[in-house]
């Protein structure tokens, strides 16, 4: 299962240092598309809130909101260009740094189990750089990307659990993540409603106007 691990974080690397909203976005449904696989690893299918989740995972998360996400974007005919972080050295570094240290939390928990460490250490990396984004970003489409690179570290770490949960709490969880995606698509069909004839670009406040 370690190769999992080894691809989520090729993903996760991919997302932040590929200055690329798109590229973002596929790389995310790889990190969703990945947790679903540990879980198919990890779990039977026999009960209804596995079957739940692995929907969640490998069909709306890791395939049907990002190809909805995608082409809402395109209508708005964002430039490909886009940093996850500010293409910066120092915020690189930091970056590193974070999944050094994630990776040193691991052994430190697991001193003797070289590869329970490494997938402590991959969840607990994807958590810290979902939040390293939003820290970093003021702009809606960048704030949407740290948003869900944070929500995919969470669930990593849920899925290493095999925590069983009821079907009916696994339903709700499911449903306020679309409530979320369906947030941002509000906040599209806003942006696509300004007049540009006054010389407002709602692809300009999407990724440029400031939201704190």
């Amino acid at each position: 299962m370690t190769y999992l691990f080894v691809g989520y974080v090729l993903a996760l690397l991919v997302s932040l240092f590929f200055a690329s909203w798109r590229v973002a976005f596929w790389a995310l449904a790889a990190e969703f598309f990945i947790a679903g696989l540990i879980l198919l690893r990890g779990e039977t299918i026999e009960s209804w809130s596995i079957r739940i989740q692995m929907f969640d995972l490998l069909i709306l998360r890791a395939i049907v909101v990002p190809l909805l996400l995608i082409g809402a974007l395109k209508k708005l005919k964002l430039a490909r260009e886009f940093d996850t972080v500010p293409a910066n050295l120092v915020i690189w570094l930091f970056a590193l740094v974070l999944m050094i240290g994630s990776y040193w939390l691991g052994k430190k928990l697991f001193p003797n189990d070289l590869r329970e460490a490494f997938h402590i250490g991959t969840s607990v990396s994807g958590v810290l750089l979902g939040l390293f984004i939003l820290s970093n970003q003021n702009r809606i489409l960048g704030q949407v990307i740290g948003l869900l690179t944070f929500e995919a570290g969470i669930l990593l770490t849920e899925v290493m659990g095999h925590h069983n949960e009821l079907w009916e709490l696994q339903v709700g969880l499911t449903l306020i993540f679309l409530w979320t995606i369906l947030l941002f698509f509000e906040f599209l069909n806003k942006f696509s409603k300004v007049d540009t004839e006054q010389g407002i670009d709602p692809a300009a406040i999407l990724v440029e106007r400031d939201v704190l």
